[in-house]
């Protein structure tokens, strides 16, 4: 009798041990049972809302075999309302095996309708940004390796506002060691993206509305400070930048003083370096001007408008104040009517100097050529340095109207159908001045040189010099 408990006890125990590991087993299967779903969802959102502080809501998810997850009605508020992060769909999926070796491989993820609103604690800055759709494909994380391999990304339609109040920053400082990171892009695009900025005193608004863009072959590197672009085209791009006057941009301060600058940051020191091979910009119109400025005729510095605008670029490269670019193409036309056809050559520029290489620009009518090197130092109080300037031009007088309204009735007693070629080489210092050559010429009615030295140039009491000049008029009769 005995005997047959014992078996009883074993059999019984032994079935309880085999049904426990049953539901083990099938327990995480479990979860691809839409009701269990549903279930977790709620306790999930629950829990992580009493864990975080959050309220985080989700109306429906739905997880497929191993690991493709859909989302719909995703909401996450901070308690104090101010940021919150809202998603109508959410579609992506991860391989299960690579996850054991901490490497995030998601094949396609996608996401429609998202909506994301920061306002800093000390609310010095407003972030608020809507898109319409977002898709990433081939996506690698590898958390081993701190490397992020992206194949593919779009963004499709988007409006995104960043607002910053400087005056009410309070810094705090940054002791956490930052990671660094990799991150390769082999191809990203954006269609319909409309970013505002307002940062005063410096831009009272920035405007910039892109009807395509794309990048290829991109790398971040946060470990170097590098970022590395292969080629950036963009199309059909309208910016507009507006700033504040002299006076409104000095009455702002006053009105809104800068907290004092008490912490330094040991990242604030870290110098990046940007290099983009190539760069274009196809059908695009830019506007730079005063706030609420009424531009006056011709060509006005206040308000600076460029339509119908293409740029090619190669070799861009900027690192702390040295920034180096190779102009292949540049064109466009001026609200004054000025067209430019056609501009290129290499600019180098760094904390010490500038060089203008080869320089050439030209207009519907007109043709300018400058070779120029010089210091920053003549920009001193007490100019100083050498410097040296190659300029070869051929200028419509018809097109100085253009610029300058206000000259064409002085213009038009002067021949336009030849225009006034210039040509010249200066070089030396502010206290010295060598003139090489010079000459002015208009066929038929206009023949001048001249060259020779200038001593003190900047000094009207101490200038002099001694300068050859010669100017033939074969014709007066205008």
């Amino acid at each position: 009798m005995s005997h047959w408990i014992k078996h009883t006890i074993l059999r019984r125990s032994l079935k309880v041990l085999a049904g426990l590991f049953v539901v083990l087993l099938l327990l995480p299967f479990s979860l691809y049972i839409p009701w269990v779903q549903q279930v977790v969802k709620d306790f999930a959102c629950d829990y992580a809302s009493q864990a975080t502080g959050m309220t985080i809501r989700l109306d429906r998810i739905l997880l497929k075999f191993p690991l493709d997850l859909e989302v719909e009605g995703l909401s996450v508020v901070e308690q104090s309302g101010d940021t919150m992060a809202r998603v109508e769909t959410f579609v992506g999926g991860v391989e299960l095996r690579p996850l054991f070796d901490l490497d995030l491989k998601i094949g396609d993820m996608a996401m429609t309708n998202g909506y994301y609103h920061l306002l800093t604690a000390d609310s010095s800055t407003v972030v608020t940004a809507q898109v319409d759709f977002c898709r990433l494909q081939g996506t690698d994380v590898d958390l081993k390796h701190n490397l992020v391999n992206l194949a593919d990304g779009e963004l499709r339609g988007g409006k995104i506002t960043f607002t910053s109040y400087p005056y009410k920053a309070v810094e705090k400082p940054d002791t956490a060691a930052s990671t660094p990171w990799r991150i390769n892009a082999y191809h990203l695009a954006l269609t319909n993206i409309d970013f505002t900025m307002q940062m005063l005193p410096t831009i009272d608004k920035m405007h910039a509305f892109i009807a395509k863009a794309e990048l290829r072959n991109g790398i971040v590197d946060t470990g170097k400070h590098t970022v590395d672009l292969r080629t950036i085209a963009v199309d059909s791009a309208d910016v507009r930048y507006y700033t504040l006057s002299a006076q409104d941009a000095e009455r702002y301060n006053q009105q809104h003083p800068l907290p004092p600058d008490t912490i330094v940051n040991p990242g604030d020191t870290a110098v990046w370096t940007v290099k983009v091979d190539s760069l274009r910009l196809t059908q695009s119109h830019a506007i730079y001007a005063l706030r609420n400025y009424r531009p006056a005729a011709g060509l006005d510095p206040n308000y600076i408008e460029l339509s119908n605008v293409n740029v090619q670029l190669r070799n861009l490269y900027n690192r702390a104040s040295t920034v180096t670019v190779d102009v292949d193409h540049i064109s466009g036309k001026e609200r004054c009517g000025l067209e430019i056809e056609q501009a290129n050559g290499s600019i180098y520029v760094d904390e010490n100097k500038i060089d203008v290489n080869k320089f050439r620009l030209k207009t519907f009518l007109s043709e300018f050529y400058v070779d120029a090197h010089a210091p920053f130092t003549l920009l001193n109080d007490k100019p100083t340095g050498n410097f040296v300037i190659d300029t070869d031009n051929r200028i419509a007088l018809q097109e100085l109207g253009l610029l300058h309204p206000a000259l064409k009735a002085t213009l038009r007693q002067i021949p336009q159908y030849n225009p006034l070629a210039l040509k010249g080489k200066v070089q030396g210092t502010p206290e010295h001045l060598d003139i090489k050559s010079f000459t002015a010429t208009i066929p038929k009615y206009l023949d001048a040189t001249a060259s020779g030295v200038v001593n003190h140039p900047l000094d009207m009491k101490r200038l002099n010099g001694i300068i050859a000049f010669d100017a033939k008029f074969p014709n007066l009769n205008f």
